[in-house]
């Protein structure tokens, strides 16, 4: 049971909300070049839907985990109350329609601090002379392509998960 609720934490927190983070840039970035208010208004709002469940799924599942298992008293509880609470506003029209916002709220779902330091030391790695070696330029681009290649995955498994959402309630609408 914990580890089936481990699983799903780690599932969504690390592809779904990262996703949400990448999909909110991304639309940040078209809509200041298209200089449209909005793109496409209701698969917005169900994208922005799709980010304030799976927001209260990893806060209340982190915290379920926290409180019932021993190996997790021990966490800190900021990261799942942040989640909750940005996930809450979200919810919020005023937050819903301000882009700046839901920008950092996104950035804010996406650079944890646990995923700050490990972005960090991965770039200060490279100052270390032990990992200086002639198939470092290979080894590199080819981290870079996987890394491109995990942010598209993730970016498309949480568009995916929004447009069955939106499709789904736009059927329960038409009803």
């Amino acid at each position: 049971m914990i580890e089936s609720l481990i699983e799903i934490l780690k599932f969504i927190s690390n592809d779904l909300i990262i996703g949400f983070g990448i999909y909110a840039v991304l639309n940040f970035s078209i809509r200041l070049i298209t200089r449209k208010k909005r793109l496409n208004a209701a698969f917005d709002n169900a994208a922005i839907d799709v980010a304030f469940i799976l927001g209260l799924l990893t806060g209340l599942t982190w915290l379920i985990l926290t409180f019932t298992n021993t190996d997790f008293r021990l966490t800190f509880l900021i990261q799942p109350l942040i989640w909750i609470g940005l996930s809450l506003m979200l919810g919020l029209n005023k937050f819903k329609s301000n882009l700046i916002v839901r920008l950092l709220f996104s950035l804010s779902f996406v650079l944890t601090f646990e995923r700050l330091v490990i972005l960090i030391t991965y770039f200060h790695r490279d100052y270390l002379p032990n990992t200086w070696s002639t198939n470092d330029l290979l080894d590199e681009s080819l981290r870079t392509t996987l890394i491109v290649l995990g942010l598209a995955l993730k970016l498309i498994l949480f568009t995916t998960l929004s447009a069955l959402y939106f499709l789904f309630k736009k059927k329960l609408n038409n009803n």
